[in-house]
């Protein structure tokens, strides 16, 4: 009975040194897509004590991949406007770029005065808005690949020449058949 006294009252009084952090960021996903030069925005939410301050850092890659180090675009090719110092609660995030493609991000916050953090991956789609990019788009979903058309082309005029070939022999080894239709 003493040693489950004993190790009641230790573990009451130790536990008032126990404390646990409760923080986290939702959606865990942003999904963006546009044209270019066009502001993209959406809503996040941080959730976690009155009293917590984060820092908001946010890094770019055209690869899609969950190691940081892949992600080493430079703030030129895409442009993106969040809280650099955020409470608890709704937030915006936005971003635009002057050049289309497809781009991955992370957008992380770290609890200040901490090694603490959490962090939203972002998959952003930018097309461009001119008549030419339209036109390449719609084509472009049925023919992937510029270099595997051109593969196609060359084949189907070899296999057409050799088709040519085949029945021009075939017509010379035949003797003619003259019809003559007289009345």
């Amino acid at each position: 009975m003493n040693k489950l006294f004993l190790t009641l009252l230790c573990t009451i009084l130790l536990a008032s040194f126990c404390s646990a952090l409760n923080f986290g960021i939702s959606p865990e996903k942003i999904d963006l897509s546009g044209q270019t030069n066009e502001a993209l925005c959406k809503n996040f939410l941080i959730f976690g004590n009155d009293s917590d301050r984060f820092e908001g850092n946010v890094l770019w890659s055209t690869i899609d991949s969950r190691v940081l180090s892949d992600y080493n675009l430079t703030n030129e090719s895409v442009n993106s406007t969040f809280p650099a110092l955020a409470n608890p609660g709704e937030h915006q995030f936005c971003v635009s770029s002057k050049t289309s493609g497809n781009y991955y991000g992370v957008l992380m916050y770290k609890l200040k005065n901490s090694s603490y953090g959490i962090g939203t991956w972002i998959e952003l789609e930018i097309t461009s808005n001119s008549p030419d990019q339209k036109i390449s788009l719609l084509s472009g979903k049925a023919i992937q690949d510029i270099s595997s058309v051109k593969t196609c082309l060359i084949l189907s005029s070899i296999i057409l020449a050799i088709i040519t070939l085949a029945l021009l022999i075939k017509l010379k080894k035949h003797p003619r058949i003259n019809l003559n239709i007289s009345k």
